[in-house]
């Protein structure tokens, strides 16, 4: 699973964590999900939040947002062929080159590298394919 991260069951199990993730999920392409938003969502310290979010959920809160929007990048990447910069912007990232970065530490491989990757191939590729197989 390349987002485990996501679907751990803890999110849905505490209202302050439930609370949390939904708002996340509304709010993360505009950018707005510090971890001091999500505190007073939670209704804690900043500090306390944080490190009461990673005993929950096992990660920090901060690699959670971001497997959150590299996640919602990759269906997008599946489904259509904008650039790889509009989509960082579109996931809430304000910088290519740390959206590369964060990309290629959750999934291995680099933005145009996982495109390539999902996107199907064209009808002459396929067909120069079968004809060096015959």
């Amino acid at each position: 699973m390349l987002f485990p991260e996501l679907s751990n069951p803890v999110l849905d199990f505490y209202d302050r964590l439930r609370r949390v993730k939904c708002y996340v999920m509304s709010h993360y392409p505009d950018g707005d999900v510090s971890l001091v938003m999500a505190a007073s969502i939670a209704c804690l310290e900043p500090k306390y939040f944080s490190k009461y979010f990673h005993k929950k959920v096992g990660v920090s809160y901060k690699s959670w947002v971001r497997a959150v929007r590299i996640s919602a990048a990759t269906t997008l990447m599946e489904s259509n062929e904008c650039s790889i910069t509009e989509l960082a912007y579109q996931v809430g990232f304000s910088d290519l080159g740390t959206f590369e970065r964060a990309f290629k530490k959750q999934t291995g491989m680099s933005p145009k590298q996982f495109q390539e990757a999902s996107l199907p191939k064209s009808t002459t590729e396929k067909d120069d394919l079968s004809l060096k197989i015959h």
